[in-house]
């Protein structure tokens, strides 16, 4: 009787096919590392100024700037390799974070260069969301996608029960500041994971980069329902994010019997039940 290979699809899936798994391991990290750097981002802001109004500042230039910037990133992701997008990307946001720590290491955090940090961070999201969702199809064949697209949102959702737990404790127990050079080395393990990965070409893009923009605007602004509903959940967001991301850490570190790790709990069973 002859052995089954340990590769065989049944068993292995999408992982079967190397770039993929390469890909994966590499999102693996980064996604939990972005979800332990929400927590400790927080209270780094809180420890420089712990005021609400510190933290709204750096979450809103955050979230402005990705909105922003996210109008460019799949125009960006369909021009040039998106293994180097993502390589780009995952080592200017371990730039972003070692740079927050050592500011906090030695005392020159102020909330304005958290700000301009902030809103870097928010910039360089916005390149790599798409080159995630557009990868996925160059490394499987069609028959495997909805599985591997299953796989790396299961991951995704995972990342968000365990890290903001994971992120508080190392926050709890180290303080904001080693958190955050952890949250940067685990960047740089994803771009290690990214290095030997290799990707098919893609057929030349011959539109300019304004006129994609100007087509995208027309699909997105003539479809009624489309932008009713984004204007309805972006409204929506911004009551909830208002009140969790801000208020929520605000309210945990004033509060003895709650602090950091009450907060990275809270976050995760807040993931888990969605």
């Amino acid at each position: 009787m002859s052995v089954a290979s340990p590769l065989k699809p049944s068993r292995w899936g999408p992982l079967r096919h190397q770039e993929f798994a390469w890909f994966f391991l590499a999102s693996s990290v980064n996604r939990l590392g972005s979800m332990m750097t929400s927590v400790a981002y927080a209270f780094a802001v809180l420890h420089v100024e712990g005021t609400a109004t510190a933290l709204s500042q750096v979450l809103v230039a955050q979230v402005t700037v990705n909105v922003v910037f996210l109008l460019f990133g799949g125009i960006i992701s369909d021009r040039w390799s998106r293994r180097t997008v993502l390589m780009s990307t995952y080592l200017s946001s371990a730039v972003v974070l070692g740079t927050t720590a050592s500011l906090l290491a030695s005392g020159k955090a102020t909330v304005g260069a958290l700000t301009v940090l902030a809103a870097v961070s928010g910039a360089v999201g916005a390149f790599s969301m798409p080159a995630v969702q557009g990868l996925i199809p160059q490394l499987v064949p069609r028959h495997d996608l909805q599985q591997a697209t299953a796989m790396v949102a299961f991951v995704r959702h995972g990342a968000q029960v365990i890290g903001p737990v994971l992120g508080a404790m190392l926050v709890a127990v180290g303080g904001a500041t080693e958190t955050l050079y952890i949250d940067a080395g685990s960047f740089l393990v994803a771009v290690l994971f990214l290095l030997p990965m290799r990707i098919p070409g893609r057929a030349s893009v011959k539109q300019g980069i304004w006129q994609e923009l100007r087509v995208g605007w027309h699909e997105f602004s003539t479809r009624t329902w489309l932008w009713t509903i984004v204007v309805a959940f972006c409204g929506l967001n911004v009551i909830s994010s208002g009140a969790l991301m801000v208020l929520g850490p605000l309210v945990a570190k004033n509060t003895a019997s709650l602090g950091v790790t009450g907060w990275g709990l809270t976050m995760g069973a807040q993931a888990a039940i969605r």
